[in-house]
């Protein structure tokens, strides 16, 4: 299974809130949800719930506090705060929190 992503600004969504830009939007995988496949993310992408499979993100990746991570992947920031496992591969800064 593939998915692609890409989330709306505030403005897009039909929302408007001072400050939102398209620097600001960001993709979640909240806690309650689990993904098994490719994920791939055009922006920063913070997951909270589990994943498995392989993530693809353009931007920082962000595994909170809780959330299980076991993939490949391919960021080009990664904080992680939760449990991540796996191949993974980061261009610029990764922060073990």
């Amino acid at each position: 299974m593939s998915f692609r992503t890409s989330v709306l600004d505030a403005n897009q969504a039909g929302a408007s809130q001072p400050g939102n830009s398209e620097q600001d939007s960001f993709s979640v995988i909240d806690r309650f949800s689990r993904f098994d496949g490719d994920f791939t993310a055009e922006r920063d992408l913070r997951v909270e719930g589990n994943v498995k499979g392989s993530i693809e993100c353009h931007g920082t990746l962000f595994v909170a506090e809780g959330a299980v991570v076991a993939a490949k992947v391919t960021a080009e920031n990664i904080t992680v705060a939760g449990d991540l496992s796996g191949e993974t591969r980061c261009r610029g800064k990764l922060q073990l929190l």
